[in-house]
C-alpha cells in the first residue's frame, strides 16, 4: 500500500486541528511544530479545503480548522484529498508494468483495494486520537 507523505502530514495537522477545536490555526504553525516544510503543509491544507475537510479563513486570526466533527471525518476522504486515486497502482491500471486487460492479478488486487477502502471509510479522526 502506498500512502504518501502528504498524507501523513495531513493526518499530523488533522490531529492538531482536532485538539484545537473551533479555533483556527496557522498551516505554516503546524509545519513548523512537525518539522515539515511550510510551503508543503500549506498545499496540503488548500486540498483539505478543497475537499471540505477544513475551512479556512484569512486574517490576522486565520487560519484553518476541522470543517466537520473529528467523528465524521474519515481517512478514506482524507486520502482522496490529498493524493491520487486508487492506494494501488495496478488497481485502475495506471501502473506502467500492468498489461491492463490481460492481467490475471487485476480482480485481486481489486478485491484487496475494497477491503482497504472499506477500512479507510469506516475509521475516523475521532478513532484515530482515542
Amino acid at each position: 500500500m502506498l500512502i504518501k507523505k502528504e498524507t501523513e502530514y495531513a493526518m499530523l495537522g488533522l490531529i492538531e486541528l482536532s485538539k484545537s477545536g473551533e479555533n483556527f490555526r496557522d498551516a505554516k504553525v503546524l509545519a513548523r511544530e512537525r518539522s515539515i516544510s511550510e510551503s508543503l503543509m500549506a498545499k496540503i491544507f488548500q486540498r483539505l479545503a478543497s475537499a471540505g475537510v477544513v475551512e479556512s479563513r484569512l486574517g490576522p486570526n486565520g487560519g484553518f480548522r476541522l470543517a466537520r466533527d473529528p467523528s465524521e471525518i474519515n481517512l478514506y476522504e482524507v486520502i482522496r484529498a490529498v493524493q491520487s486515486a486508487n492506494i494501488i497502482k495496478c488497481a485502475d491500471g495506471r501502473a506502467p508494468y500492468c498489461p491492463k486487460e490481460t492481467c490475471l492479478f487485476r480482480q485481486t488486487v481489486a478485491k484487496m483495494e475494497g477491503f482497504i477502502n472499506e477500512f479507510l471509510e469506516n475509521t475516523t479522526l475521532t478513532s484515530i486520537i482515542n
